[in-house]
């Protein structure tokens, strides 16, 4: 809800939030009532009465609402449309007013699902999403898959992207660039993992490229550590034997391991640059306008393209303007 909290609070919109767990929107309203009592007491401080503003609003600006639900990924927006008219939504009532789809960050297939209910739903007038873990996103040929969406894209011979390339896409390749510069002791873990990888596959052929977490400092720690803790979260024993020998010429390759994960890192502006032009394709093949916008540094988020696409308009910029006046876009 922290987007949410910024755009109704920082600058006066309507927002209502969607979240898949009661728990999620729960801590949202909890934080909603800590700003909105800082906001009180500071407007307190403000005002010579010393008086606090209403309950519901801060310096006329409604609270965002939060919602339970989920929204299925298909492009009708019938379940989006019925979400909103079982909590009262106000947008619900008799037409609705139109209203723009915000996502950041829309991980896997939630921001395919975005575009899609921005596609179907009359309503919606626009859509900005900020889309991040492209390997939690489905593929196929399926419809409703989050990649490829566009028909152009499943028109092309080995489109398919696997999970590897997917998740490479994720890599924050500026901000690597930097941890080579300063030879960063973190650069390590690549190489622990891929050690890791060896005594895993001998305790269980059959478990490879398992999803290990391991400690945020794993790199402050001596290899034996690392080990046998992510032995552990495999539910493998983490007292097994290896080979020390071994693992100590493997330990002794760390340049060569980062130096391979280096030419894999070169490919992910590419695969990411694929995947975010089969989204804009998808809506261009549908009539609408569309850009992607390089939002903010990124080496402050790697996720910094946001997609912006909008119904009725020649620019997406008219937008707000659209917005602005209320009644939509013809």
């Amino acid at each position: 809800g922290h987007l949410s909290r910024y755009l109704a609070f920082g600058h006066g919109l309507h927002l209502t939030g969607v979240e898949a767990g009661e728990e999620l929107v729960a801590t949202a309203r909890k934080f909603d009532r800590e700003l909105l009592l800082s906001l009180q007491k500071e407007a307190a401080k403000k005002s010579e009465g010393g008086g606090d503003v209403p309950d519901d609003k801060t310096a006329g600006h409604p609270l965002p609402r939060h919602l339970v639900g989920r929204v299925g990924s298909g492009g009708s927006g019938h379940d989006l449309l019925q979400l909103l008219v079982v909590e009262g939504d106000p947008r619900s009532e008799g037409e609705g007013s139109p209203f723009v789809l915000t996502g950041l960050h829309a991980c896997g297939d939630l921001g395919p699902t975005a575009l899609r209910q921005f596609a179907g739903c009359p309503r919606v007038l626009g859509v900005t999403a900020v889309s991040c873990c492209y390997m939690k996103a489905t593929t196929g040929g399926a419809a409703e898959n989050g990649y490829p969406m566009s028909a152009w894209v499943r028109g092309l011979p080995e489109h398919g992207l696997p999970y590897k390339l997917r998740e490479l896409a994720c890599h924050a390749i500026e901000d690597y660039a930097g941890r080579l510069r300063r030879q960063s002791t973190g650069l390590r873990v690549h190489c622990y993992r891929a050690t890791l990888e060896t005594i895993i596959r001998q305790i269980n052929p059959s478990l490879k490229r398992a999803g290990v977490q391991t400690p945020r400092n794993a790199h402050l720690l001596s290899f034996e550590d690392y080990a046998r803790a992510g032995l552990s979260k495999l539910g493998l024993d983490a007292d097994a034997q290896w080979d020390s020998d071994l693992v100590s010429s493997m330990l002794a390759q760390e340049a060569k391991v980062v130096a391979y994960f280096c030419l894999g890192l070169v490919l992910a502006p590419a695969i990411e640059t694929l995947i975010l032009l089969d989204r804009v394709i998808y809506l261009k093949e549908r009539g609408f306008q569309c850009e992607v916008i390089p939002l903010f540094d990124p080496t402050f988020s790697p996720r910094n393209f946001v997609l912006v696409a909008a119904k009725g308009v020649r620019r997406v910029s008219d937008l707000l303007t659209c917005l602005e006046d209320g009644a939509g876009c013809d």
